[in-house]
């Protein structure tokens, strides 16, 4: 700008703030001969003020021409709050004298390109704070969803290499001690860094006191963990006591001849795993002082979700490389005997949890995917003509009903249906939407079949197998479902009518040894342990943080495999022996041969095929009655800690009984009334013990006597 240009302007300006000046002048002395010609008599007319027009805008700068706000931005309103209006008409002179001179020393260093740039930019801040904010993408430092999202795409390009590295690492090439350069190294230690290669004797001296390294030993190109309470001399693995490392006192007495010793031994479990050490102790030789550490110096304790998934995500992907199965069996390969299958319902996600569009790490591993299981049960439900009902067996069980809606409004899964090995080994499983309904285990068993089954236990299998009969009669390519035989849990049959657990009970099953078929209730106890925390989870991270827990639990059952089958081997050879000696003093005391006793067997179950009720229609319907609340009072007292997660469900349940029973005993005392003395029920053994129902009796006397010796 030219200096008769700047001039021109600071002329304009004094000509602008001497008009402002004016201005403010005779506004001032309008209002006073207001004030004057005629007083206010109320509060509300003195409160009035003229209406001004806004001519002149004060700006302020620095003595480098830039704007100097009078709210800073940190201070400032967000964008779309109103702004309050500065009057500048009004100021007294002596402001606006102060101003003047202000902007006169300061307008001297301004240039009209520096003016033009400083205009572009509140403008654009302008049109950026009055742009709608529903315009604007999502940003990751305020959206939780789209970080998840980001998350998960960075971890899912990172993760082939992260389990090419792992590989990588598993090779042991031949390496010189980093730390005297002379020996050849045998130790790897993950810890050591940047010297992780050690001879046998540096690793002594370092790892002395470093007893929580991670150290492998480097034989033949493989790594082989090492326990810290090992090491290596003169290439032979030796044992040697470890201490735990603690801070310990200087002295214990004045004798000045204390020693530190091998005191007790202790398992330190940390972030790493268990540690078997022994516990530093301080002894004087003379006066027998002594010092010992005290539990709480060794607990430490801390996790990571995330990176912890991860690793798993990478352990699974090198176990499935050496083709690792973490869901199979070893015992029951190739063919297996049982398999259990039940519902979990404390296993249940709350609606309002953590909701996530990312994808489980373990999707279809363990639990199966959500819509395969659904496309599966539209299917069996449109070919059969599904209608809802429950399903009876002496009594109204949860398991036995084929429900198409769902049981609360709260929960999105409402629980879990595990298929368990008669080993407790999980094999599968999947979320239950609506319920334990017969279609769930009906698939576990479709995806199963390949196994060679020969028993298929469930806690309601009187009740499933003629729905698998009947849905296999409309999908043929279900018949060969019906090639297993049905098992119902040996437990589980004690809360079922006595010609039900006769018939179908696996106690009574020809080939089915000592199996009990309620191996999934140890695996539902694990698992429930961690309900308390997946119930408030999102999706994938409930899918993934229960498969890692199904795949450490069959890790420790495999591990423990042998020592298992060999102790249940002694105990069964040691009761075969025992009922074999009970039958042969039976047989002694009836007089009876193994021929007479066969047929036996076979006439009790052919009464138990059969079907049975009393003549008179009044007493069948109290009958029935019966049965329906015994069944019930049985089924709920024996399950009144499986089905319920909290004290107050446990009340409910509690007080169902109390109202079952009170019902029951009235309907028993007129059953009483209709029948003949021989004929009446106590109601302390109907609801103590397994009994047979006076009108399920044949009346020959011959069944009479062979189903009390049943």
């Amino acid at each position: 700008m030219s200096i008769p240009e700047r001039d021109r302007v600071l002329k304009e300006m004094e000509d602008a703030v001497r008009e402002a000046q004016r201005q403010a002048l005779l506004g001032e002395l309008e209002q006073y001969c207001m004030q004057v010609e005629e007083p206010s008599t109320s509060q509300a007319s003195r409160r009035r003020r003229p209406k001004k027009t806004e001519d002149v805008r004060w700006i302020k700068r620095d003595s480098d021409g830039n704007i100097i706000y009078a709210n800073p931005r940190s201070s400032r309103k967000p964008a779309g709050t109103p702004r309050p209006k500065q009057s500048v008409i009004g100021v007294s002179e002596s402001t606006a004298v102060e101003t003047v001179v202000e902007v006169r020393s300061d307008f001297t260093a301004v240039t009209a390109e520096a003016f033009l740039e400083e205009l572009h930019q509140s403008l654009a801040e302008d049109i950026e704070g009055d742009s709608p904010p529903c315009l604007r993408p999502p940003q990751a430092s305020s959206d939780w969803m789209t970080r998840k999202r980001q998350l998960s795409e960075w971890w899912g390009k990172e993760r082939p290499q992260l389990v090419n590295n792992m590989l990588a690492r598993q090779h042991a090439a031949p390496r010189i001690c980093q730390l005297c350069g002379n020996n050849p190294a045998v130790i790897c230690c993950s810890d050591c860094r940047p010297q992780p290669y050690l001879c046998g004797q540096c690793d002594i001296r370092v790892h002395q006191r470093q007893v929580f390294h991670n150290r492998d030993l480097m034989t033949n190109t493989f790594f082989h963990p090492l326990p810290p309470t090992t090491c290596v001399l003169d290439s032979v693995l030796t044992h040697c006591e470890r201490l735990v490392p603690l801070e310990m006192p200087d002295k214990v007495c004045n004798c000045l001849r204390s020693s530190v010793i091998a005191g007790q031994s202790i398992a330190v479990v940390t972030m790493n795993g268990r540690y078997d050490l022994r516990l530093p102790q301080i002894k004087c030789e003379a006066c027998e002082a002594s010092w010992s550490p005290e539990l709480g110096d060794l607990i430490r304790s801390d996790s990571f979700r995330q990176s912890f998934l991860e690793w798993e995500a990478a352990r699974y992907e090198v176990d499935k490389l050496t083709r690792e199965d973490h869901f199979n069996c070893p015992a029951c390969s190739p063919d297996m005997l049982a398999v259990s299958v039940d519902g979990n319902r404390k296993l249940y996600r709350f609606k309002t949890a953590a909701r996530s569009e990312e994808k489980a790490i373990f999707d279809g591993v363990f639990i199966a995917n959500d819509g395969d299981v659904q496309r599966f049960v539209d299917y069996i439900h449109t070919a059969t003509n599904h209608v809802s009902g429950r399903g009876v067996c002496g009594g109204h069980w949860s398991a036995a009903r084929e429900m198409s809606r769902k049981a609360s409004g709260k929960t999105d899964e409402e629980g879990l249906e595990l298929a368990v090995c008669r080993h407790g080994v999980l094999l599968r499983a999947l979320n239950m939407f609506r319920g334990e309904i017969f279609a769930y285990p009906l698939y576990l068993q479709q995806q199963m079949a390949s196994k060679a089954i020969t028993f298929f236990a469930m806690d309601v299998a009187c009740k499933y197998w003629p729905y698998l009969q009947k849905v296999a009669e409309k999908c043929p390519e279900l018949q060969h479902l019906l090639d297993m035989r049905p098992f119902l849990s040996v437990f589980h049959a004690k809360a079922h009518d006595f010609m039900c657990e006769v018939k179908w009970s696996g106690a009574y099953q020809e080939g089915a040894g000592s199996t009990l078929g309620e191996e999934v209730e140890q695996c539902n106890a694990f698992l429930s342990r961690i309900a308390v925390t997946t119930k408030h989870m999102s999706k994938a991270g409930r899918t993934d943080m229960l498969t890692v827990m199904g795949m450490r639990w069959n890790q420790q059952k495999i591990n423990h495999l042998s020592s298992t089958l060999t102790r249940r081997y002694q105990k069964t050879t040691v009761a075969l022996e025992e009922q074999l000696q009970n039958l042969e003093a039976m047989k002694i005391q009836m007089g009876i041969t193994d021929d007479q006793l066969e047929s036996w067997v076979i006439d009790v179950k052919q009464w138990a095929g059969g079907t049975t009720s009393p003549t008179d229609g009044a007493v069948a319907a109290v009958a029935s009655r019966i049965e329906d609340l015994v069944a019930s009072v049985k089924r709920r007292s024996q399950f009144l800690y499986k089905d319920s997660d909290g004290s107050k469900q446990r009340a409910r349940m509690r007080r169902k009984i109390r109202e079952e029973k009170a019902i029951l005993t009235s309907v028993v005392d007129k059953y009483n009334s209709m029948v003949e003395q021989e004929e009446q029920l106590n109601m302390d053994d109907i609801l103590s013990k397994s009994i047979v129902w006076p009108w399920q009796l044949k009346h020959s006397g011959r069944y009479t006597i062979l189903l009390n010796i049943y």
